[in-house]
């Protein structure tokens, strides 16, 4: 089987954004001061489409708000995760199941070593060191 990879450089990165329509952003906080929120807003004014997944909200940054990716009825480019690093490998299998082009979250060592489970089905994953 072909495995995915992990990258973090800027060239590879900026290829994939140039190639993306469609971002779902799990733990998108409502909060404006929130980094999920602040990179939210960054790509709406893009001019990317953000599907917004937290439960127990309506509307974050005027999008419809989503409790899971299984709710989400659109394919989606990326999926970027903005959860505490005890929360990441539920929702890493939840994007396996929509083999979005790209994953991204912010992870520590031990987290990157449990999300091989990503590159092992073929999904590209960036991190940002925490």
């Amino acid at each position: 089987m072909k495995s995915g990879r992990i990258i973090n450089d800027d060239v590879t990165i900026k290829d994939i954004f140039e190639n993306t329509k469609t971002i779902a952003i799990l733990g998108l906080s409502p909060k404006p001061e929130r980094d999920s929120n602040r990179v939210a807003r960054y790509l709406q004014r893009q001019g990317y489409r953000i599907f917004p997944v937290r439960p127990g909200q309506d509307k974050i940054l005027g999008e419809k708000a989503y409790a899971s990716l299984d709710d989400i009825k659109t394919p989606v480019d990326i999926v970027n995760v903005f959860r505490n690093p005890e929360y990441i490998m539920p929702h890493a299998y939840e994007a396996i199941q929509h083999n979005p082009k790209f994953s991204g979250c912010s992870l520590t060592l031990n987290t990157r070593k449990r999300l091989r489970c990503w590159q092992q089905r073929e999904l590209t994953l960036s991190w940002i060191n925490a």
